[in-house]
């Protein structure tokens, strides 16, 4: 049993700057689609000439982000009912469902302003949608509950060893280390890349 722990634990320090860095590559393959040079930091797409950014393409490349992650989170999941016991897939696809929670309360807390950029791809994709407050918060709901049905999903779905009576414990320390792991990588991007 302590061997999954220490597993798992090695696991998420592996795939949780993977999946940072796949989120952030949707966002620079919309600018790149959208002829817009950009380069990539370990957590962000940067544009090479901000100032030709318009809003439509901004707002496009607020979805590739997102859309890369609930991708990487649904084959995560499909994989897992084939292959039950896997912890790397039960990993991949929990850090991508949990990655996207704090950004999207930060949405629905933050559903009032105006201007959200940088805080949340969610909440700034809800506002450049809709003026209407109301409907950015059901946006905001309805996107954290599909992150928290997928979470129960990869729960129920995950074969844990026979005899495992921690799985409520053993699924929130991966969400949980997934968020903090998430929270602390944007400082090695200011120590790497001043940025």
């Amino acid at each position: 049993m302590k061997n999954i722990w220490i597993k798992t634990i090695i696991i998420i320090v592996i795939l949780v700057p993977i999946s940072i860095f796949l989120h952030e590559t949707g966002h620079w393959l919309i600018y790149e689609l959208n002829a817009m040079d950009s380069w990539m930091s370990l957590q962000r797409a940067n544009l090479v000439n901000p100032e030709h950014l318009t809003e439509g393409i901004f707002l496009k490349s607020l979805f590739g982000g997102p859309i890369l992650t609930i991708l990487l989170a649904l084959i995560s999941y499909l994989l897992l009912t084939k292959f039950r016991e896997s912890v790397w897939l039960l990993v991949l696809g929990l850090i991508n469902a949990t990655g996207r929670i704090l950004p999207t309360i930060i949405g629905i807390l933050t559903s009032f302003k105006t201007d959200l950029n940088g805080v949340s791809d969610e909440g700034n994709i809800a506002l450049r949608i809709t003026n209407n407050v109301f409907i950015r918060e059901i946006i905001m709901l309805l996107l954290l509950s599909l992150f928290i049905f997928m979470i129960t999903r990869f729960y129920k779905t995950f074969k844990f060893p026979d005899n495992f009576k921690q799985k409520k414990i053993f699924v929130s320390m991966i969400c949980l280390l997934s968020i903090l792991i998430s929270l602390i990588y944007p400082k090695l991007d200011q120590i790497i890349f001043g940025i």
